[in-house]
């Protein structure tokens, strides 16, 4: 259908053509529906696409082993959230340059603190994880976290974190001043209940101590305050006591790879509630906890002029019986301007080893300035035996009456306390004067005396000799004789007065007849008693 001209042309005239009209027509084809619709619909999926299209960050890993583009996964709580894209080298050719996508949504996690890591096989002491990547392959997690400034780029770990962003607790850092075979992963032991991690051990900058981080869960966390104590749960602790062998170990995960435990002692005050990352000590063993920790030190130097041949670093200084330090270091020194050696010993005393009493100043100057005081009133330091069958010394303080006046010497390195001779000094001083008393005994003329003394002794020896053999051959067989008479005497008079003898038998019956005699006797004169008459006219 065509439209009628828009105006009629005035040029035009009969007989000649006439010019064409252009018409402007408004209709719309229906042929051009379809691959507007198409288009639009490629636009939708493009930018659903586009839309729908999550992060693109980069991962930086010291090698790639097990690692391949477009099918290793990233996963996060075993979920897949993502692929390898490409897989390159650095500028330096340090390490490996991942190219990983994310899924959409995950930006906000996309922080400092998200961490990512390579999932592997891995079987050692105690720690066996990643079993399943050995059929599907390694795979790369993720712990993501909210917290930190945003970025895309990301160093990779080379072992998985101890501790996710997800786990509540709190961290603390102890200090041992010795290696331990504790590890980052060793177990925190609470009452030998698992409840934590060793999440960094190193060795301090200062190298003075190992520096241990570790992770206690909560509600375990609310366990630890001031009073607290730490100890290396390591290995097996075995100790011999009258009530016989004693064997302490959390675990046997924590004799072989380490562990840590702590606990709140009964005898111990109440504590108060700690912070997040509060240092604690580590104590070598349960034993060890309990005692008590003194960390105030006050060093002072002592010059010996004799042998120190016993005294070891480590040795203990004491007073009046108690320890109240130890010897930090022993040396020998040459003074050219005295030509003469001198042995300086290093005392390290711990203040808090003495308790003050009444409303004393306890900074390191009024300790150092009682201390003086103590110098001035006879304290002196001396050498003493510490154990009699090893002949190891330690050094006493003790007071000394009869010591000349001294002061507590400024102006070295430390402080110095001024010696005294020790005990064996005395000893040896006294055995000294002992020898030169002997000295002067005639001990020659006393061995002379001696001589002659112990001649005449075997002179009379030999005589006491003779005057025995004279016994034994003469005497002796003449006494045996007599002897025998004297017993044969006796036995002639056994048969004579014996029980059965004749004599025994007269004498018996005389003491009969005397008895009868006495018996009529006593008649008698009980009849002359009562008839006294009768000796005048006779009985009737």
């Amino acid at each position: 259908m065509s439209e009628p001209p828009l105006r009629p042309d005035p040029a035009s005239t009969e007989g000649e053509p006439a010019d064409a009209l252009i018409r402007k027509t408004r209709n719309f084809s229906i042929v051009w529906i379809v691959p507007i619709v198409a288009a639009l619909a490629a636009i939708f999926v493009a930018w659903r696409a586009i839309s729908e299209q999550g992060p693109t960050v980069t991962l930086l890993f010291d090698d790639a082993e097990g690692l391949e583009v477009e099918k290793t996964k990233v996963k996060y709580k075993s979920v897949d959230i993502g692929v390898v894209e490409a897989i390159s080298f650095t500028r330096d050719l340090e390490q490996v340059e991942l190219e990983v996508s994310l899924v959409d949504g995950s930006e906000p996690f996309l922080t400092e603190n998200t961490r990512f890591w390579i999932v592997r096989a891995e079987i050692s002491a105690g720690h066996v994880s990643g079993i399943g990547t050995v059929l599907s392959g390694a795979y790369i997690a993720v712990d993501f976290s909210d917290e930190g400034k945003r970025q895309t780029t990301f160093v990779g770990l080379d072992k998985a974190p101890v501790i996710t962003s997800e786990a509540e607790g709190t961290t603390y850092s102890l200090r041992s001043e010795a290696a331990t075979s504790l590890r980052v992963g060793s177990p925190v032991y609470y009452r030998s209940y698992d409840v934590g991690k060793v999440i960094a051990y190193e060795l301090d900058e200062s190298a003075e101590f190992f520096s241990i981080d570790v992770f206690v869960r909560k509600p375990y966390d609310a366990q630890i305050t001031t009073s607290t104590k730490f100890w290396n749960a390591s290995g097996l602790d075995v100790s011999v006591t009258a009530e016989g062998v004693r064997v302490d170990t959390p675990s046997l995960v924590s004799a072989l790879i380490g562990g840590v435990s702590f606990d709140n002692f009964a005898h111990a005050a109440l504590g108060r509630p700690v912070a997040e990352g509060t240092i604690f000590d580590l104590y070598e063993n349960r034993d060890e906890s309990q005692n008590p920790v003194y960390r105030r030190k006050q060093r002072y130097l002592v010059y010996f002029d004799r042998s120190v041949a016993g005294l070891t670093i480590g040795a203990p200084v004491e007073f009046r019986g108690i320890q109240i330090g130890r010897v930090l270091d022993v040396k020998l020194t040459y003074d050219y301007g005295e030509s003469d050696f001198r042995i300086p010993v290093v005392l390290e005393l711990e203040p808090d080893r003495i308790e003050a009493v009444g409303d004393p100043e306890e900074d390191e100057a009024a300790i150092e300035a009682g201390f003086a005081g103590l110098v001035r009133r006879g304290l002196r330091a001396e050498l003493a035996t510490g154990n009699i069958l090893t002949g190891q010394l330690k050094v006493m303080l003790g007071f000394h009456e009869d010591a000349e006046p001294a002061e507590l010497i400024q102006g070295e390195r430390y402080p110095v306390i001024p010696s005294a001779p020790g005990a064996f000094d005395q000893i040896s001083n006294s055995l000294a004067s002992v020898v030169g008393e002997l000295q002067e005994v005639p001990i020659a003329d006393i061995g002379r005396r001696l001589d002659g003394v112990l001649a005449e002794l075997q002179t009379a020896v030999k005589s006491v000799n003779e005057l025995t053999g004279t016994l034994n051959d003469d005497v002796a067989p003449s006494l045996t004789a007599t002897l025998e008479s004297v017993e044969r005497t006796l036995a002639s008079t056994d048969t004579m007065v014996g029980p059965d003898s004749a004599a025994n038998t007269e004498l018996d019956r005389i003491v009969l007849d005397l008895g009868d005699a006495a018996r009529s006797l006593r008649l008698l004169t009980e009849r002359l008693e009562q008839h006294p008459e009768d000796l005048l006219r006779g009985k009737r």
